[in-house]
């Protein structure tokens, strides 16, 4: 059995010194990126209506988002773009960091995230089939010592057989909410990418969720299938539609 330290929040890619390339906001005008205080990228989302994102749920563990900010229509990560806040998170009910299921969140902005640069994109219609290709856009760190990219890069990944997947994440992807990828560019974990989206057709249909160690290749990487949970989506999005703003204090965190 894998060890689970070894299975961690991914950086998807780490080479965008040769096949990976550099994407303008416009290409991918759906991807948002959370912000800490300090203004580093933590994580990345995918707008699918305009006050509503998709991202990973080991993103937001205690469902607090109170210090993130999400910013939109931008290329790089300088933290130029529109800005909102986060006023409700949903966190899939099967999802748990010692197995990894169903590790998606939804997370409501505090006002619909419009302007220049930024548009929704459609979930998943219809059910994956091995052999496909994914593009997968995210800010990539080519290795533990490096910074991640300055700007958007993409990558073109494929859909891997369910025996490869679960002949190195065993019990992590027996849950039918996930599938892998896998390619010469697909080298697991660094900084900065979990929750970035896996477009197929011009559809919403992946969400990163975790890998093996940075610049570790030949290993395929985890998604959850949006498709696949993308009733938990829809009902999350009627459930936050009832709140105005989330009362944080309603809950006791451990830091």
């Amino acid at each position: 059995m894998l060890a689970l330290k070894t299975i961690t929040a991914i950086c998807l890619l780490t080479i965008f010194t040769s096949n990976a390339k550099a994407d303008p906001i416009e290409k991918t005008p759906y991807l948002v990126q959370f912000l800490d205080k300090k203004s580093n990228v933590v994580c990345v989302g995918t707008l699918i209506r305009p006050q509503y994102v998709v991202t990973a749920a080991h993103c937001f563990p205690n469902e607090d988002g109170r210090h993130i900010t999400v910013v939109g229509g931008a290329s790089d990560k300088t933290g130029k773009g529109i800005k909102r806040t986060i006023s409700g998170i949903k966190i899939h009910d099967q999802y748990g960091a010692r197995t990894m299921h169903s590790d998606v969140a939804v997370v409501k902005l505090d006002k619909p995230m419009e302007g220049e640069g930024v548009s929704t994109i459609e979930m998943c219609s219809s059910d994956l089939r091995r052999g496909i290709f994914l593009q997968i856009t995210g800010w990539n760190q080519a290795n533990k010592q490096t910074p991640l990219s300055k700007q958007l890069r993409t990558i073109s990944a494929r859909y891997a057989p369910d025996a490869m997947c679960k002949q190195y994440y065993k019990r992590y992807v027996e849950h039918d909410s996930m599938f892998c990828v896998f390619g010469k560019e697909v080298k697991g974990h660094c900084v900065g990418d979990s929750g970035s989206p896996a477009v197929y057709r011009g559809e919403f249909c992946g969400i990163n969720a975790f890998g093996h160690w940075c610049n570790h290749g030949g290993q395929p990487n985890a998604l959850t299938h949006v498709f696949r949970v993308r009733d938990f989506i829809e009902k999350a999005i009627e459930e936050l539609d009832q709140v105005d703003e989330y009362d944080y204090d309603d809950y006791d965190y451990d830091y």
